[in-house]
């Protein structure tokens, strides 16, 4: 189960909207004290899902993505991760997507999520981003998610279609778009390992053998080096810096 953060009713209003949240520690209190009330009840995580933004609050003493992970440590909670929103709120709010995305706690990642956007005017004729899952996937939110992959690794994802429902052939599309992506991201990865796995045999031949139990896990920097050091190698660092570096 999953829920957005944000806020939709006060007292006896309820509003049809997702409302942000002043991004502090009262704020932090309350919020994880009601995950923790919904855990409990539920006897699972429950996953928390980045809004899209539009405003802020300027008495906000963290960022969002320093919110959602105090939440995490807190609560133990896990993140359901709405690429299309980080691209879609980082041209609202004027931040960097990819860095938002550096940010995040991968290990509570538990899914992904992509949805189209309206581009809409505003008062001051500048551009805001909406996000009305009423239109296909737009080009860069393709590839801020091909770069979650890239950094975080496989999850399952969810396209997100609900207004202007188009013909199934078309949604069919855009599911194979994001299988497509997560293809040649492991396309690439698998690549670059096999130019990288003949000079780690060759660093120390006689003392260790890469299995393909190992192999997997050398998708990923940190688990590398535990492996490797567990083996008896140099660190995957001094052979692979600049390689990985790009690419996990």
């Amino acid at each position: 189960m999953s829920g957005h953060l944000a806020w939709s009713t006060h007292e006896s209003e309820f509003l049809n909207d997702l409302l942000p949240l002043p991004f502090d520690e009262e704020a932090l209190r309350l919020v994880a004290a009601h995950i923790d009330e919904v855990q409990d009840a539920l006897g699972r995580s429950y996953l928390i899902e980045n809004p899209s933004s539009y405003v802020g609050f300027a008495g906000s003493t963290m960022t969002e993505v320093e919110f959602l992970g105090e939440l995490v440590t807190r609560t133990g909670c896990r993140l359901l991760c709405d690429v299309s929103n980080i691209y879609l709120s980082a041209h609202n709010m004027g931040y960097d997507a990819r860095q938002y995305l550096d940010q995040l706690p991968a290990g509570a990642i538990g899914e992904f999520h992509l949805g189209g956007f309206t581009p809409e005017e505003d008062e001051a004729q500048e551009i805001v981003l909406v996000d009305t899952h009423a239109a296909a996937i737009a080009q860069p939110a393709w590839d801020l998610y091909a770069y979650a992959v890239e950094r975080i690794g496989l999850r399952p994802t969810l396209i997100e279609w609900d207004n202007d429902i188009p013909e199934l052939a078309t949604l069919v599309a855009q599911a194979a778009r994001a299988d497509e992506i997560v293809s040649n991201v492991f396309a690439q990865r698998h690549q670059l390992l096999g130019s990288v796995l003949p000079q780690l045999a060759e660093t120390q031949r006689s003392s260790v053998a890469l299995s393909s139990s190992t192999i997997p896990l050398l998708s990923c920097p940190s688990l590398s080096a535990a492996v490797i050091q567990r083996r008896g190698l140099p660190s995957i660092n001094a052979i692979t810096k600049k390689a990985l570096s790009t690419r996990c």
